[in-house]
């Protein structure tokens, strides 16, 4: 984990807020609040995502074991947080865990924050925990957006901010699917955006996570890629489409057939 380059990002982000009277900040935020808001962005769209890279693994072109620890050092931090992140984090020269995923092999090793661990321990511990090999990062932006590069998913705090962990499961399963289809880097196609929708409703069904209701939410209250797109479904195209997928899936389960999003 390098979390330097957006621990920077925030306090601009923070700075910028005070400064502007933006989301009525009165004051500016300690170095407590900007690391604690770090690392609680950072646990949320780990703990969100972890299910969607776990049960999805037969479809991602590359896996890596995952022990569900992220580590930190000292020297990943701004001059400035150093000790507000010394203090706070037990973060030290040396790599230490950061925190643990809920119910993952680290947690059940017993790896707590504070702990002194090098990455050949963190992959025995993990090597039988085979996830999908895409990462996350978070940007601090009042925007509300999310967008995938290839290799990871990027979510902005705006967003984060906006809606709640079940909306955020499908934002994060259509950016994976943008990922996982190698859409990154092309010019942006209708066609992406319906794929990534309907490997998104798959990804969540395999997950055991809600397929149903959440689609509707999100087609009604968010557009892909705010911001960004040039192209994407309007939203009454989009939640048309959805339903559509969800009686496919629903279907499947009915008839114990398999959810593979590649054979309408």
């Amino acid at each position: 984990m390098t979390p330097s380059s957006q621990v920077r990002q925030f306090v601009f982000a923070c700075t910028c807020l005070a400064l502007f009277a933006c989301e009525s900040m009165r004051t500016p935020p300690t170095d407590t609040e900007i690391l604690d808001s770090y690392k609680a962005y950072n646990q949320r769209v780990d703990r969100v995502l972890a299910p969607l890279l776990k049960a999805n693994t037969d479809l991602c072109p590359k896996t890596k074991p995952d022990s569900g620890a992220r580590l930190h050092r000292l020297a990943d931090y701004p001059k400035r947080l150093r000790p507000t992140a010394k203090t706070l984090f037990m973060a030290r020269d040396t790599p230490s865990v950061f925190y643990t995923l809920p119910d993952s092999p680290a947690a059940k090793a017993g790896l707590k924050p504070g702990d002194e661990v090098d990455e050949a321990h963190l992959n025995t511990i993990g090597k039988e925990n085979i996830i999908c090999a895409y990462g996350f990062k978070i940007r601090f932006e009042q925007d509300a957006n999310a967008y995938a590069d290839g290799a990871n998913i990027i979510v902005t705090s705006g967003l984060l901010r906006a809606i709640d962990d079940e909306t955020l499961s499908l934002v994060l399963a259509h950016e994976l699917a943008h990922n996982v289809r190698a859409h990154a880097g092309k010019p942006l196609k209708d066609e992406f955006e319906r794929e990534a929708d309907r490997y998104a409703l798959y990804f969540l069904a395999r997950a055991g996570l809600d397929y149903q209701n959440v689609a509707h939410l999100h087609a009604a209250t968010h557009q892909p890629h705010q911001g960004r797109a040039q192209l994407s479904p309007s939203r009454k195209n989009r939640q048309a489409y959805f339903k559509t997928i969800i009686k496919e899936i629903d279907a499947l389960i009915t008839k114990g057939r398999p959810l593979n999003p590649t054979k309408p």
